[in-house]
């Protein structure tokens, strides 16, 4: 009796399901594909050789779709990431703190807490960043110190405006 097993080809070493028996257990483990092939004429080497090739032809076509699928779902992660940081971005635009408690009108508003945290204040950067590097590269600035301005416009959008004396922030 056979039973399937995961192991490797002794032939095309590629791995797969092989068919073991166990009362052969000396013998090394080899596919269907490759047990079609066993000889040592020139008509089977090169069948074999053909066979070993279409094999690992196919295996890496197979790969190469898997990795582009992977990394298309990937890049689609990033944009919804990217997506929802933007939306907190403008609902962080909504809730700023001021004086008062928050540009909303709240005394003590909950979003401006939220919105504070360090984890959101460190991706609305990365977002900004990745937007400002995005516009550079296609040509909207021409002088990197220009998105270094506009980036830090967009991280810390009241830190250029002038303070008034005795004001607190």
């Amino acid at each position: 009796m056979s039973d399937w097993v995961l192991a490797t080809c002794a032939c095309c070493d590629i791995k797969q399901k092989v068919r073991y028996r166990a009362d052969d257990a000396t013998k090394d483990p080899q596919c269907d594909q490759c047990a079609g092939h066993r000889g040592r004429n020139v008509e089977t080497r090169i069948k074999r050789a053909e066979e070993h090739a279409a094999a690992w032809r196919d295996r890496c076509e197979y790969a190469t779709r898997k990795a582009t699928e992977y990394e298309d779902r990937m890049k689609s992660a990033y944009r919804s990431r990217d997506r929802a940081i933007g939306l907190l971005r403008r609902l962080h635009d909504f809730h700023q703190p001021n004086r008062r408690g928050c540009s909303c009108g709240a005394k003590d508003c909950r979003s401006v807490q939220v919105l504070e945290g360090a984890w959101l204040r460190d991706m609305l950067r990365r977002l900004a960043f990745r937007e400002a590097s995005e516009r550079h590269r296609a040509g909207w600035w021409d002088d990197f110190d220009e998105v270094d301005d506009k980036l830090m416009e967009t991280i810390y959008p009241n830190t250029s405006a002038p303070r008034e004396i005795g004001t607190a922030g």
